[in-house]
């Protein structure tokens, strides 16, 4: 199955390897992306940083902005056990 970029503006760059279709009805197209490749499921570091600009905003309100932060006096530690039941009580309310 061929991955795609997932830059929706992926196919308004004008490149030759953008190019698809035969003679008389040619389109741009978003280019395919390797396996292992370096950008994320985007075919260039300018696509993934495109990306990146259009839905980061939207990644940040699915996972939950931080609204205040949490505080703790110097000298109190928290101890192991402590600290287990606080990140299984945040993944709870996920």
């Amino acid at each position: 199955m061929k991955k795609y970029c997932q830059n929706p503006l992926c196919y308004a760059k004008t490149t030759q390897d953008r190019l698809r279709g035969v003679k008389g009805s040619k389109v741009y197209q978003n280019r395919v992306v390797p396996d292992n490749h370096y950008y994320y499921n985007c075919c260039t570091q300018s696509c993934l940083n495109d990306y990146l600009s259009i839905y980061m905003t939207r990644f940040i309100d699915y996972i939950g902005r931080l609204t205040e932060t949490s505080t703790r006096p110097q000298g109190q530690e928290i101890e192991w056990p402590e600290y287990r039941d606080m990140l299984s009580r945040l993944r709870d309310n996920q």
